[in-house]
């Protein structure tokens, strides 16, 4: 779906329309055919089938989601499961938390992980789906779309999770009317919350910013991470934000399409440490920091 269409829905005004097309985004894409389950289990189908894993060794299946709508005649969770054999594995969703919902679902998992075994797997399935125009409005900075991803996670993962963190801080809300006008950077202390936890999620592995080859964000305003790099004084270039007029704004895919992106084209290196970001509205903040094994 181009701006144009969305503008012809009466989504964008034309300026927003010149300043997205400024900003080189005049796409997105659309999923017109597939219903949020059928999305569900063509994903769920890939993934085991690039796995290889026998379905019984999957423990626990996580959602993070922002927008989409159950199917109210079926029960989505109990037809995958018995669709695909996972008969140990245990389903519940994650939300509330916006575009940090994929984030929080590595924490969960991470803490999970103490309950499985050695050759035990868990699986984080993110689709996003938007039933109305107005879901796609991010005015002159985005514009969100459809997409669905896998995740699996275990002890033999190709990647070592270090340490995940969130926040949701509401008090930068009321912090930021102190700000100085003569600032240049709008709602500071977003970033400052941001630093210190992106910090955090360091300090515990005993890593250094420096440390890190490259950050993944999520694909909202291409600002907001010039922002975050400026701030932490580090090149431009070290925050990936191809991203963005790559694939559009995803909500909770955006980090597996980013990452998956950057996977095949062998920019993930052996040995290097990486951390995703994420960065939604009302100050929820998420911090992953990941080695390549």
């Amino acid at each position: 779906m181009t701006v144009t269409d969305l503008k012809n829905r009466g989504i964008y005004t034309d300026q927003e329309v010149k300043e997205l097309l400024h900003k080189s985004i005049d796409s997105i894409a659309v999923e017109k055919k597939l219903s949020y389950e059928e999305m569900l289990h063509l994903i769920v189908e890939r993934l085991m089938l690039k796995s290889n894993i026998p379905p019984q060794k999957v423990r626990y299946i996580l959602f993070p989601y922002v927008y989409y709508s159950f199917s109210y005649d079926s029960d989505i969770y109990n037809d995958m499961t018995k669709k695909f054999g996972f008969d140990r594995a245990t389903c519940f969703s994650i939300r509330d938390a916006l575009c940090t919902n994929y984030v929080t679902a590595l924490q969960v998992a991470k803490t999970l992980s103490a309950n499985i075994e050695a050759d035990e797997f868990i699986i984080i399935i993110t689709i996003e789906k938007c039933h109305l125009d107005d879901q796609r409005y991010g005015g002159s900075n985005f514009i969100t779309g459809d997409a669905a991803t896998g995740t699996l996670l275990g002890f033999n993962s190709d990647n070592i999770i270090l340490n995940v963190a969130t926040r949701a801080d509401f008090r930068t809300i009321q912090e930021e009317k102190q700000r100085k006008a003569s600032e240049d950077i709008s709602n500071i202390q977003y970033y400052m919350n941001f630093i210190k936890l992106i910090k955090q999620t360091l300090k515990k592995e005993n890593i250094s910013i420096e440390d890190i080859t490259l950050f993944i964000p999520t694909n909202t305003t291409l600002q907001t991470w010039e922002y975050l790099a400026k701030l932490l004084k580090l090149p431009r270039e070290k925050i990936f934000t191809e991203g963005i007029n790559r694939f559009g704004h995803n909500n909770n895919c955006d980090l597996v399409l980013n990452y998956e992106w950057l996977s095949s084209k062998e920019y993930i290196e052996k040995g290097n440490y990486y951390a995703m970001l994420s960065f939604a509205n009302g100050g929820v903040l998420g911090s992953a920091v990941f080695k390549k094994g």
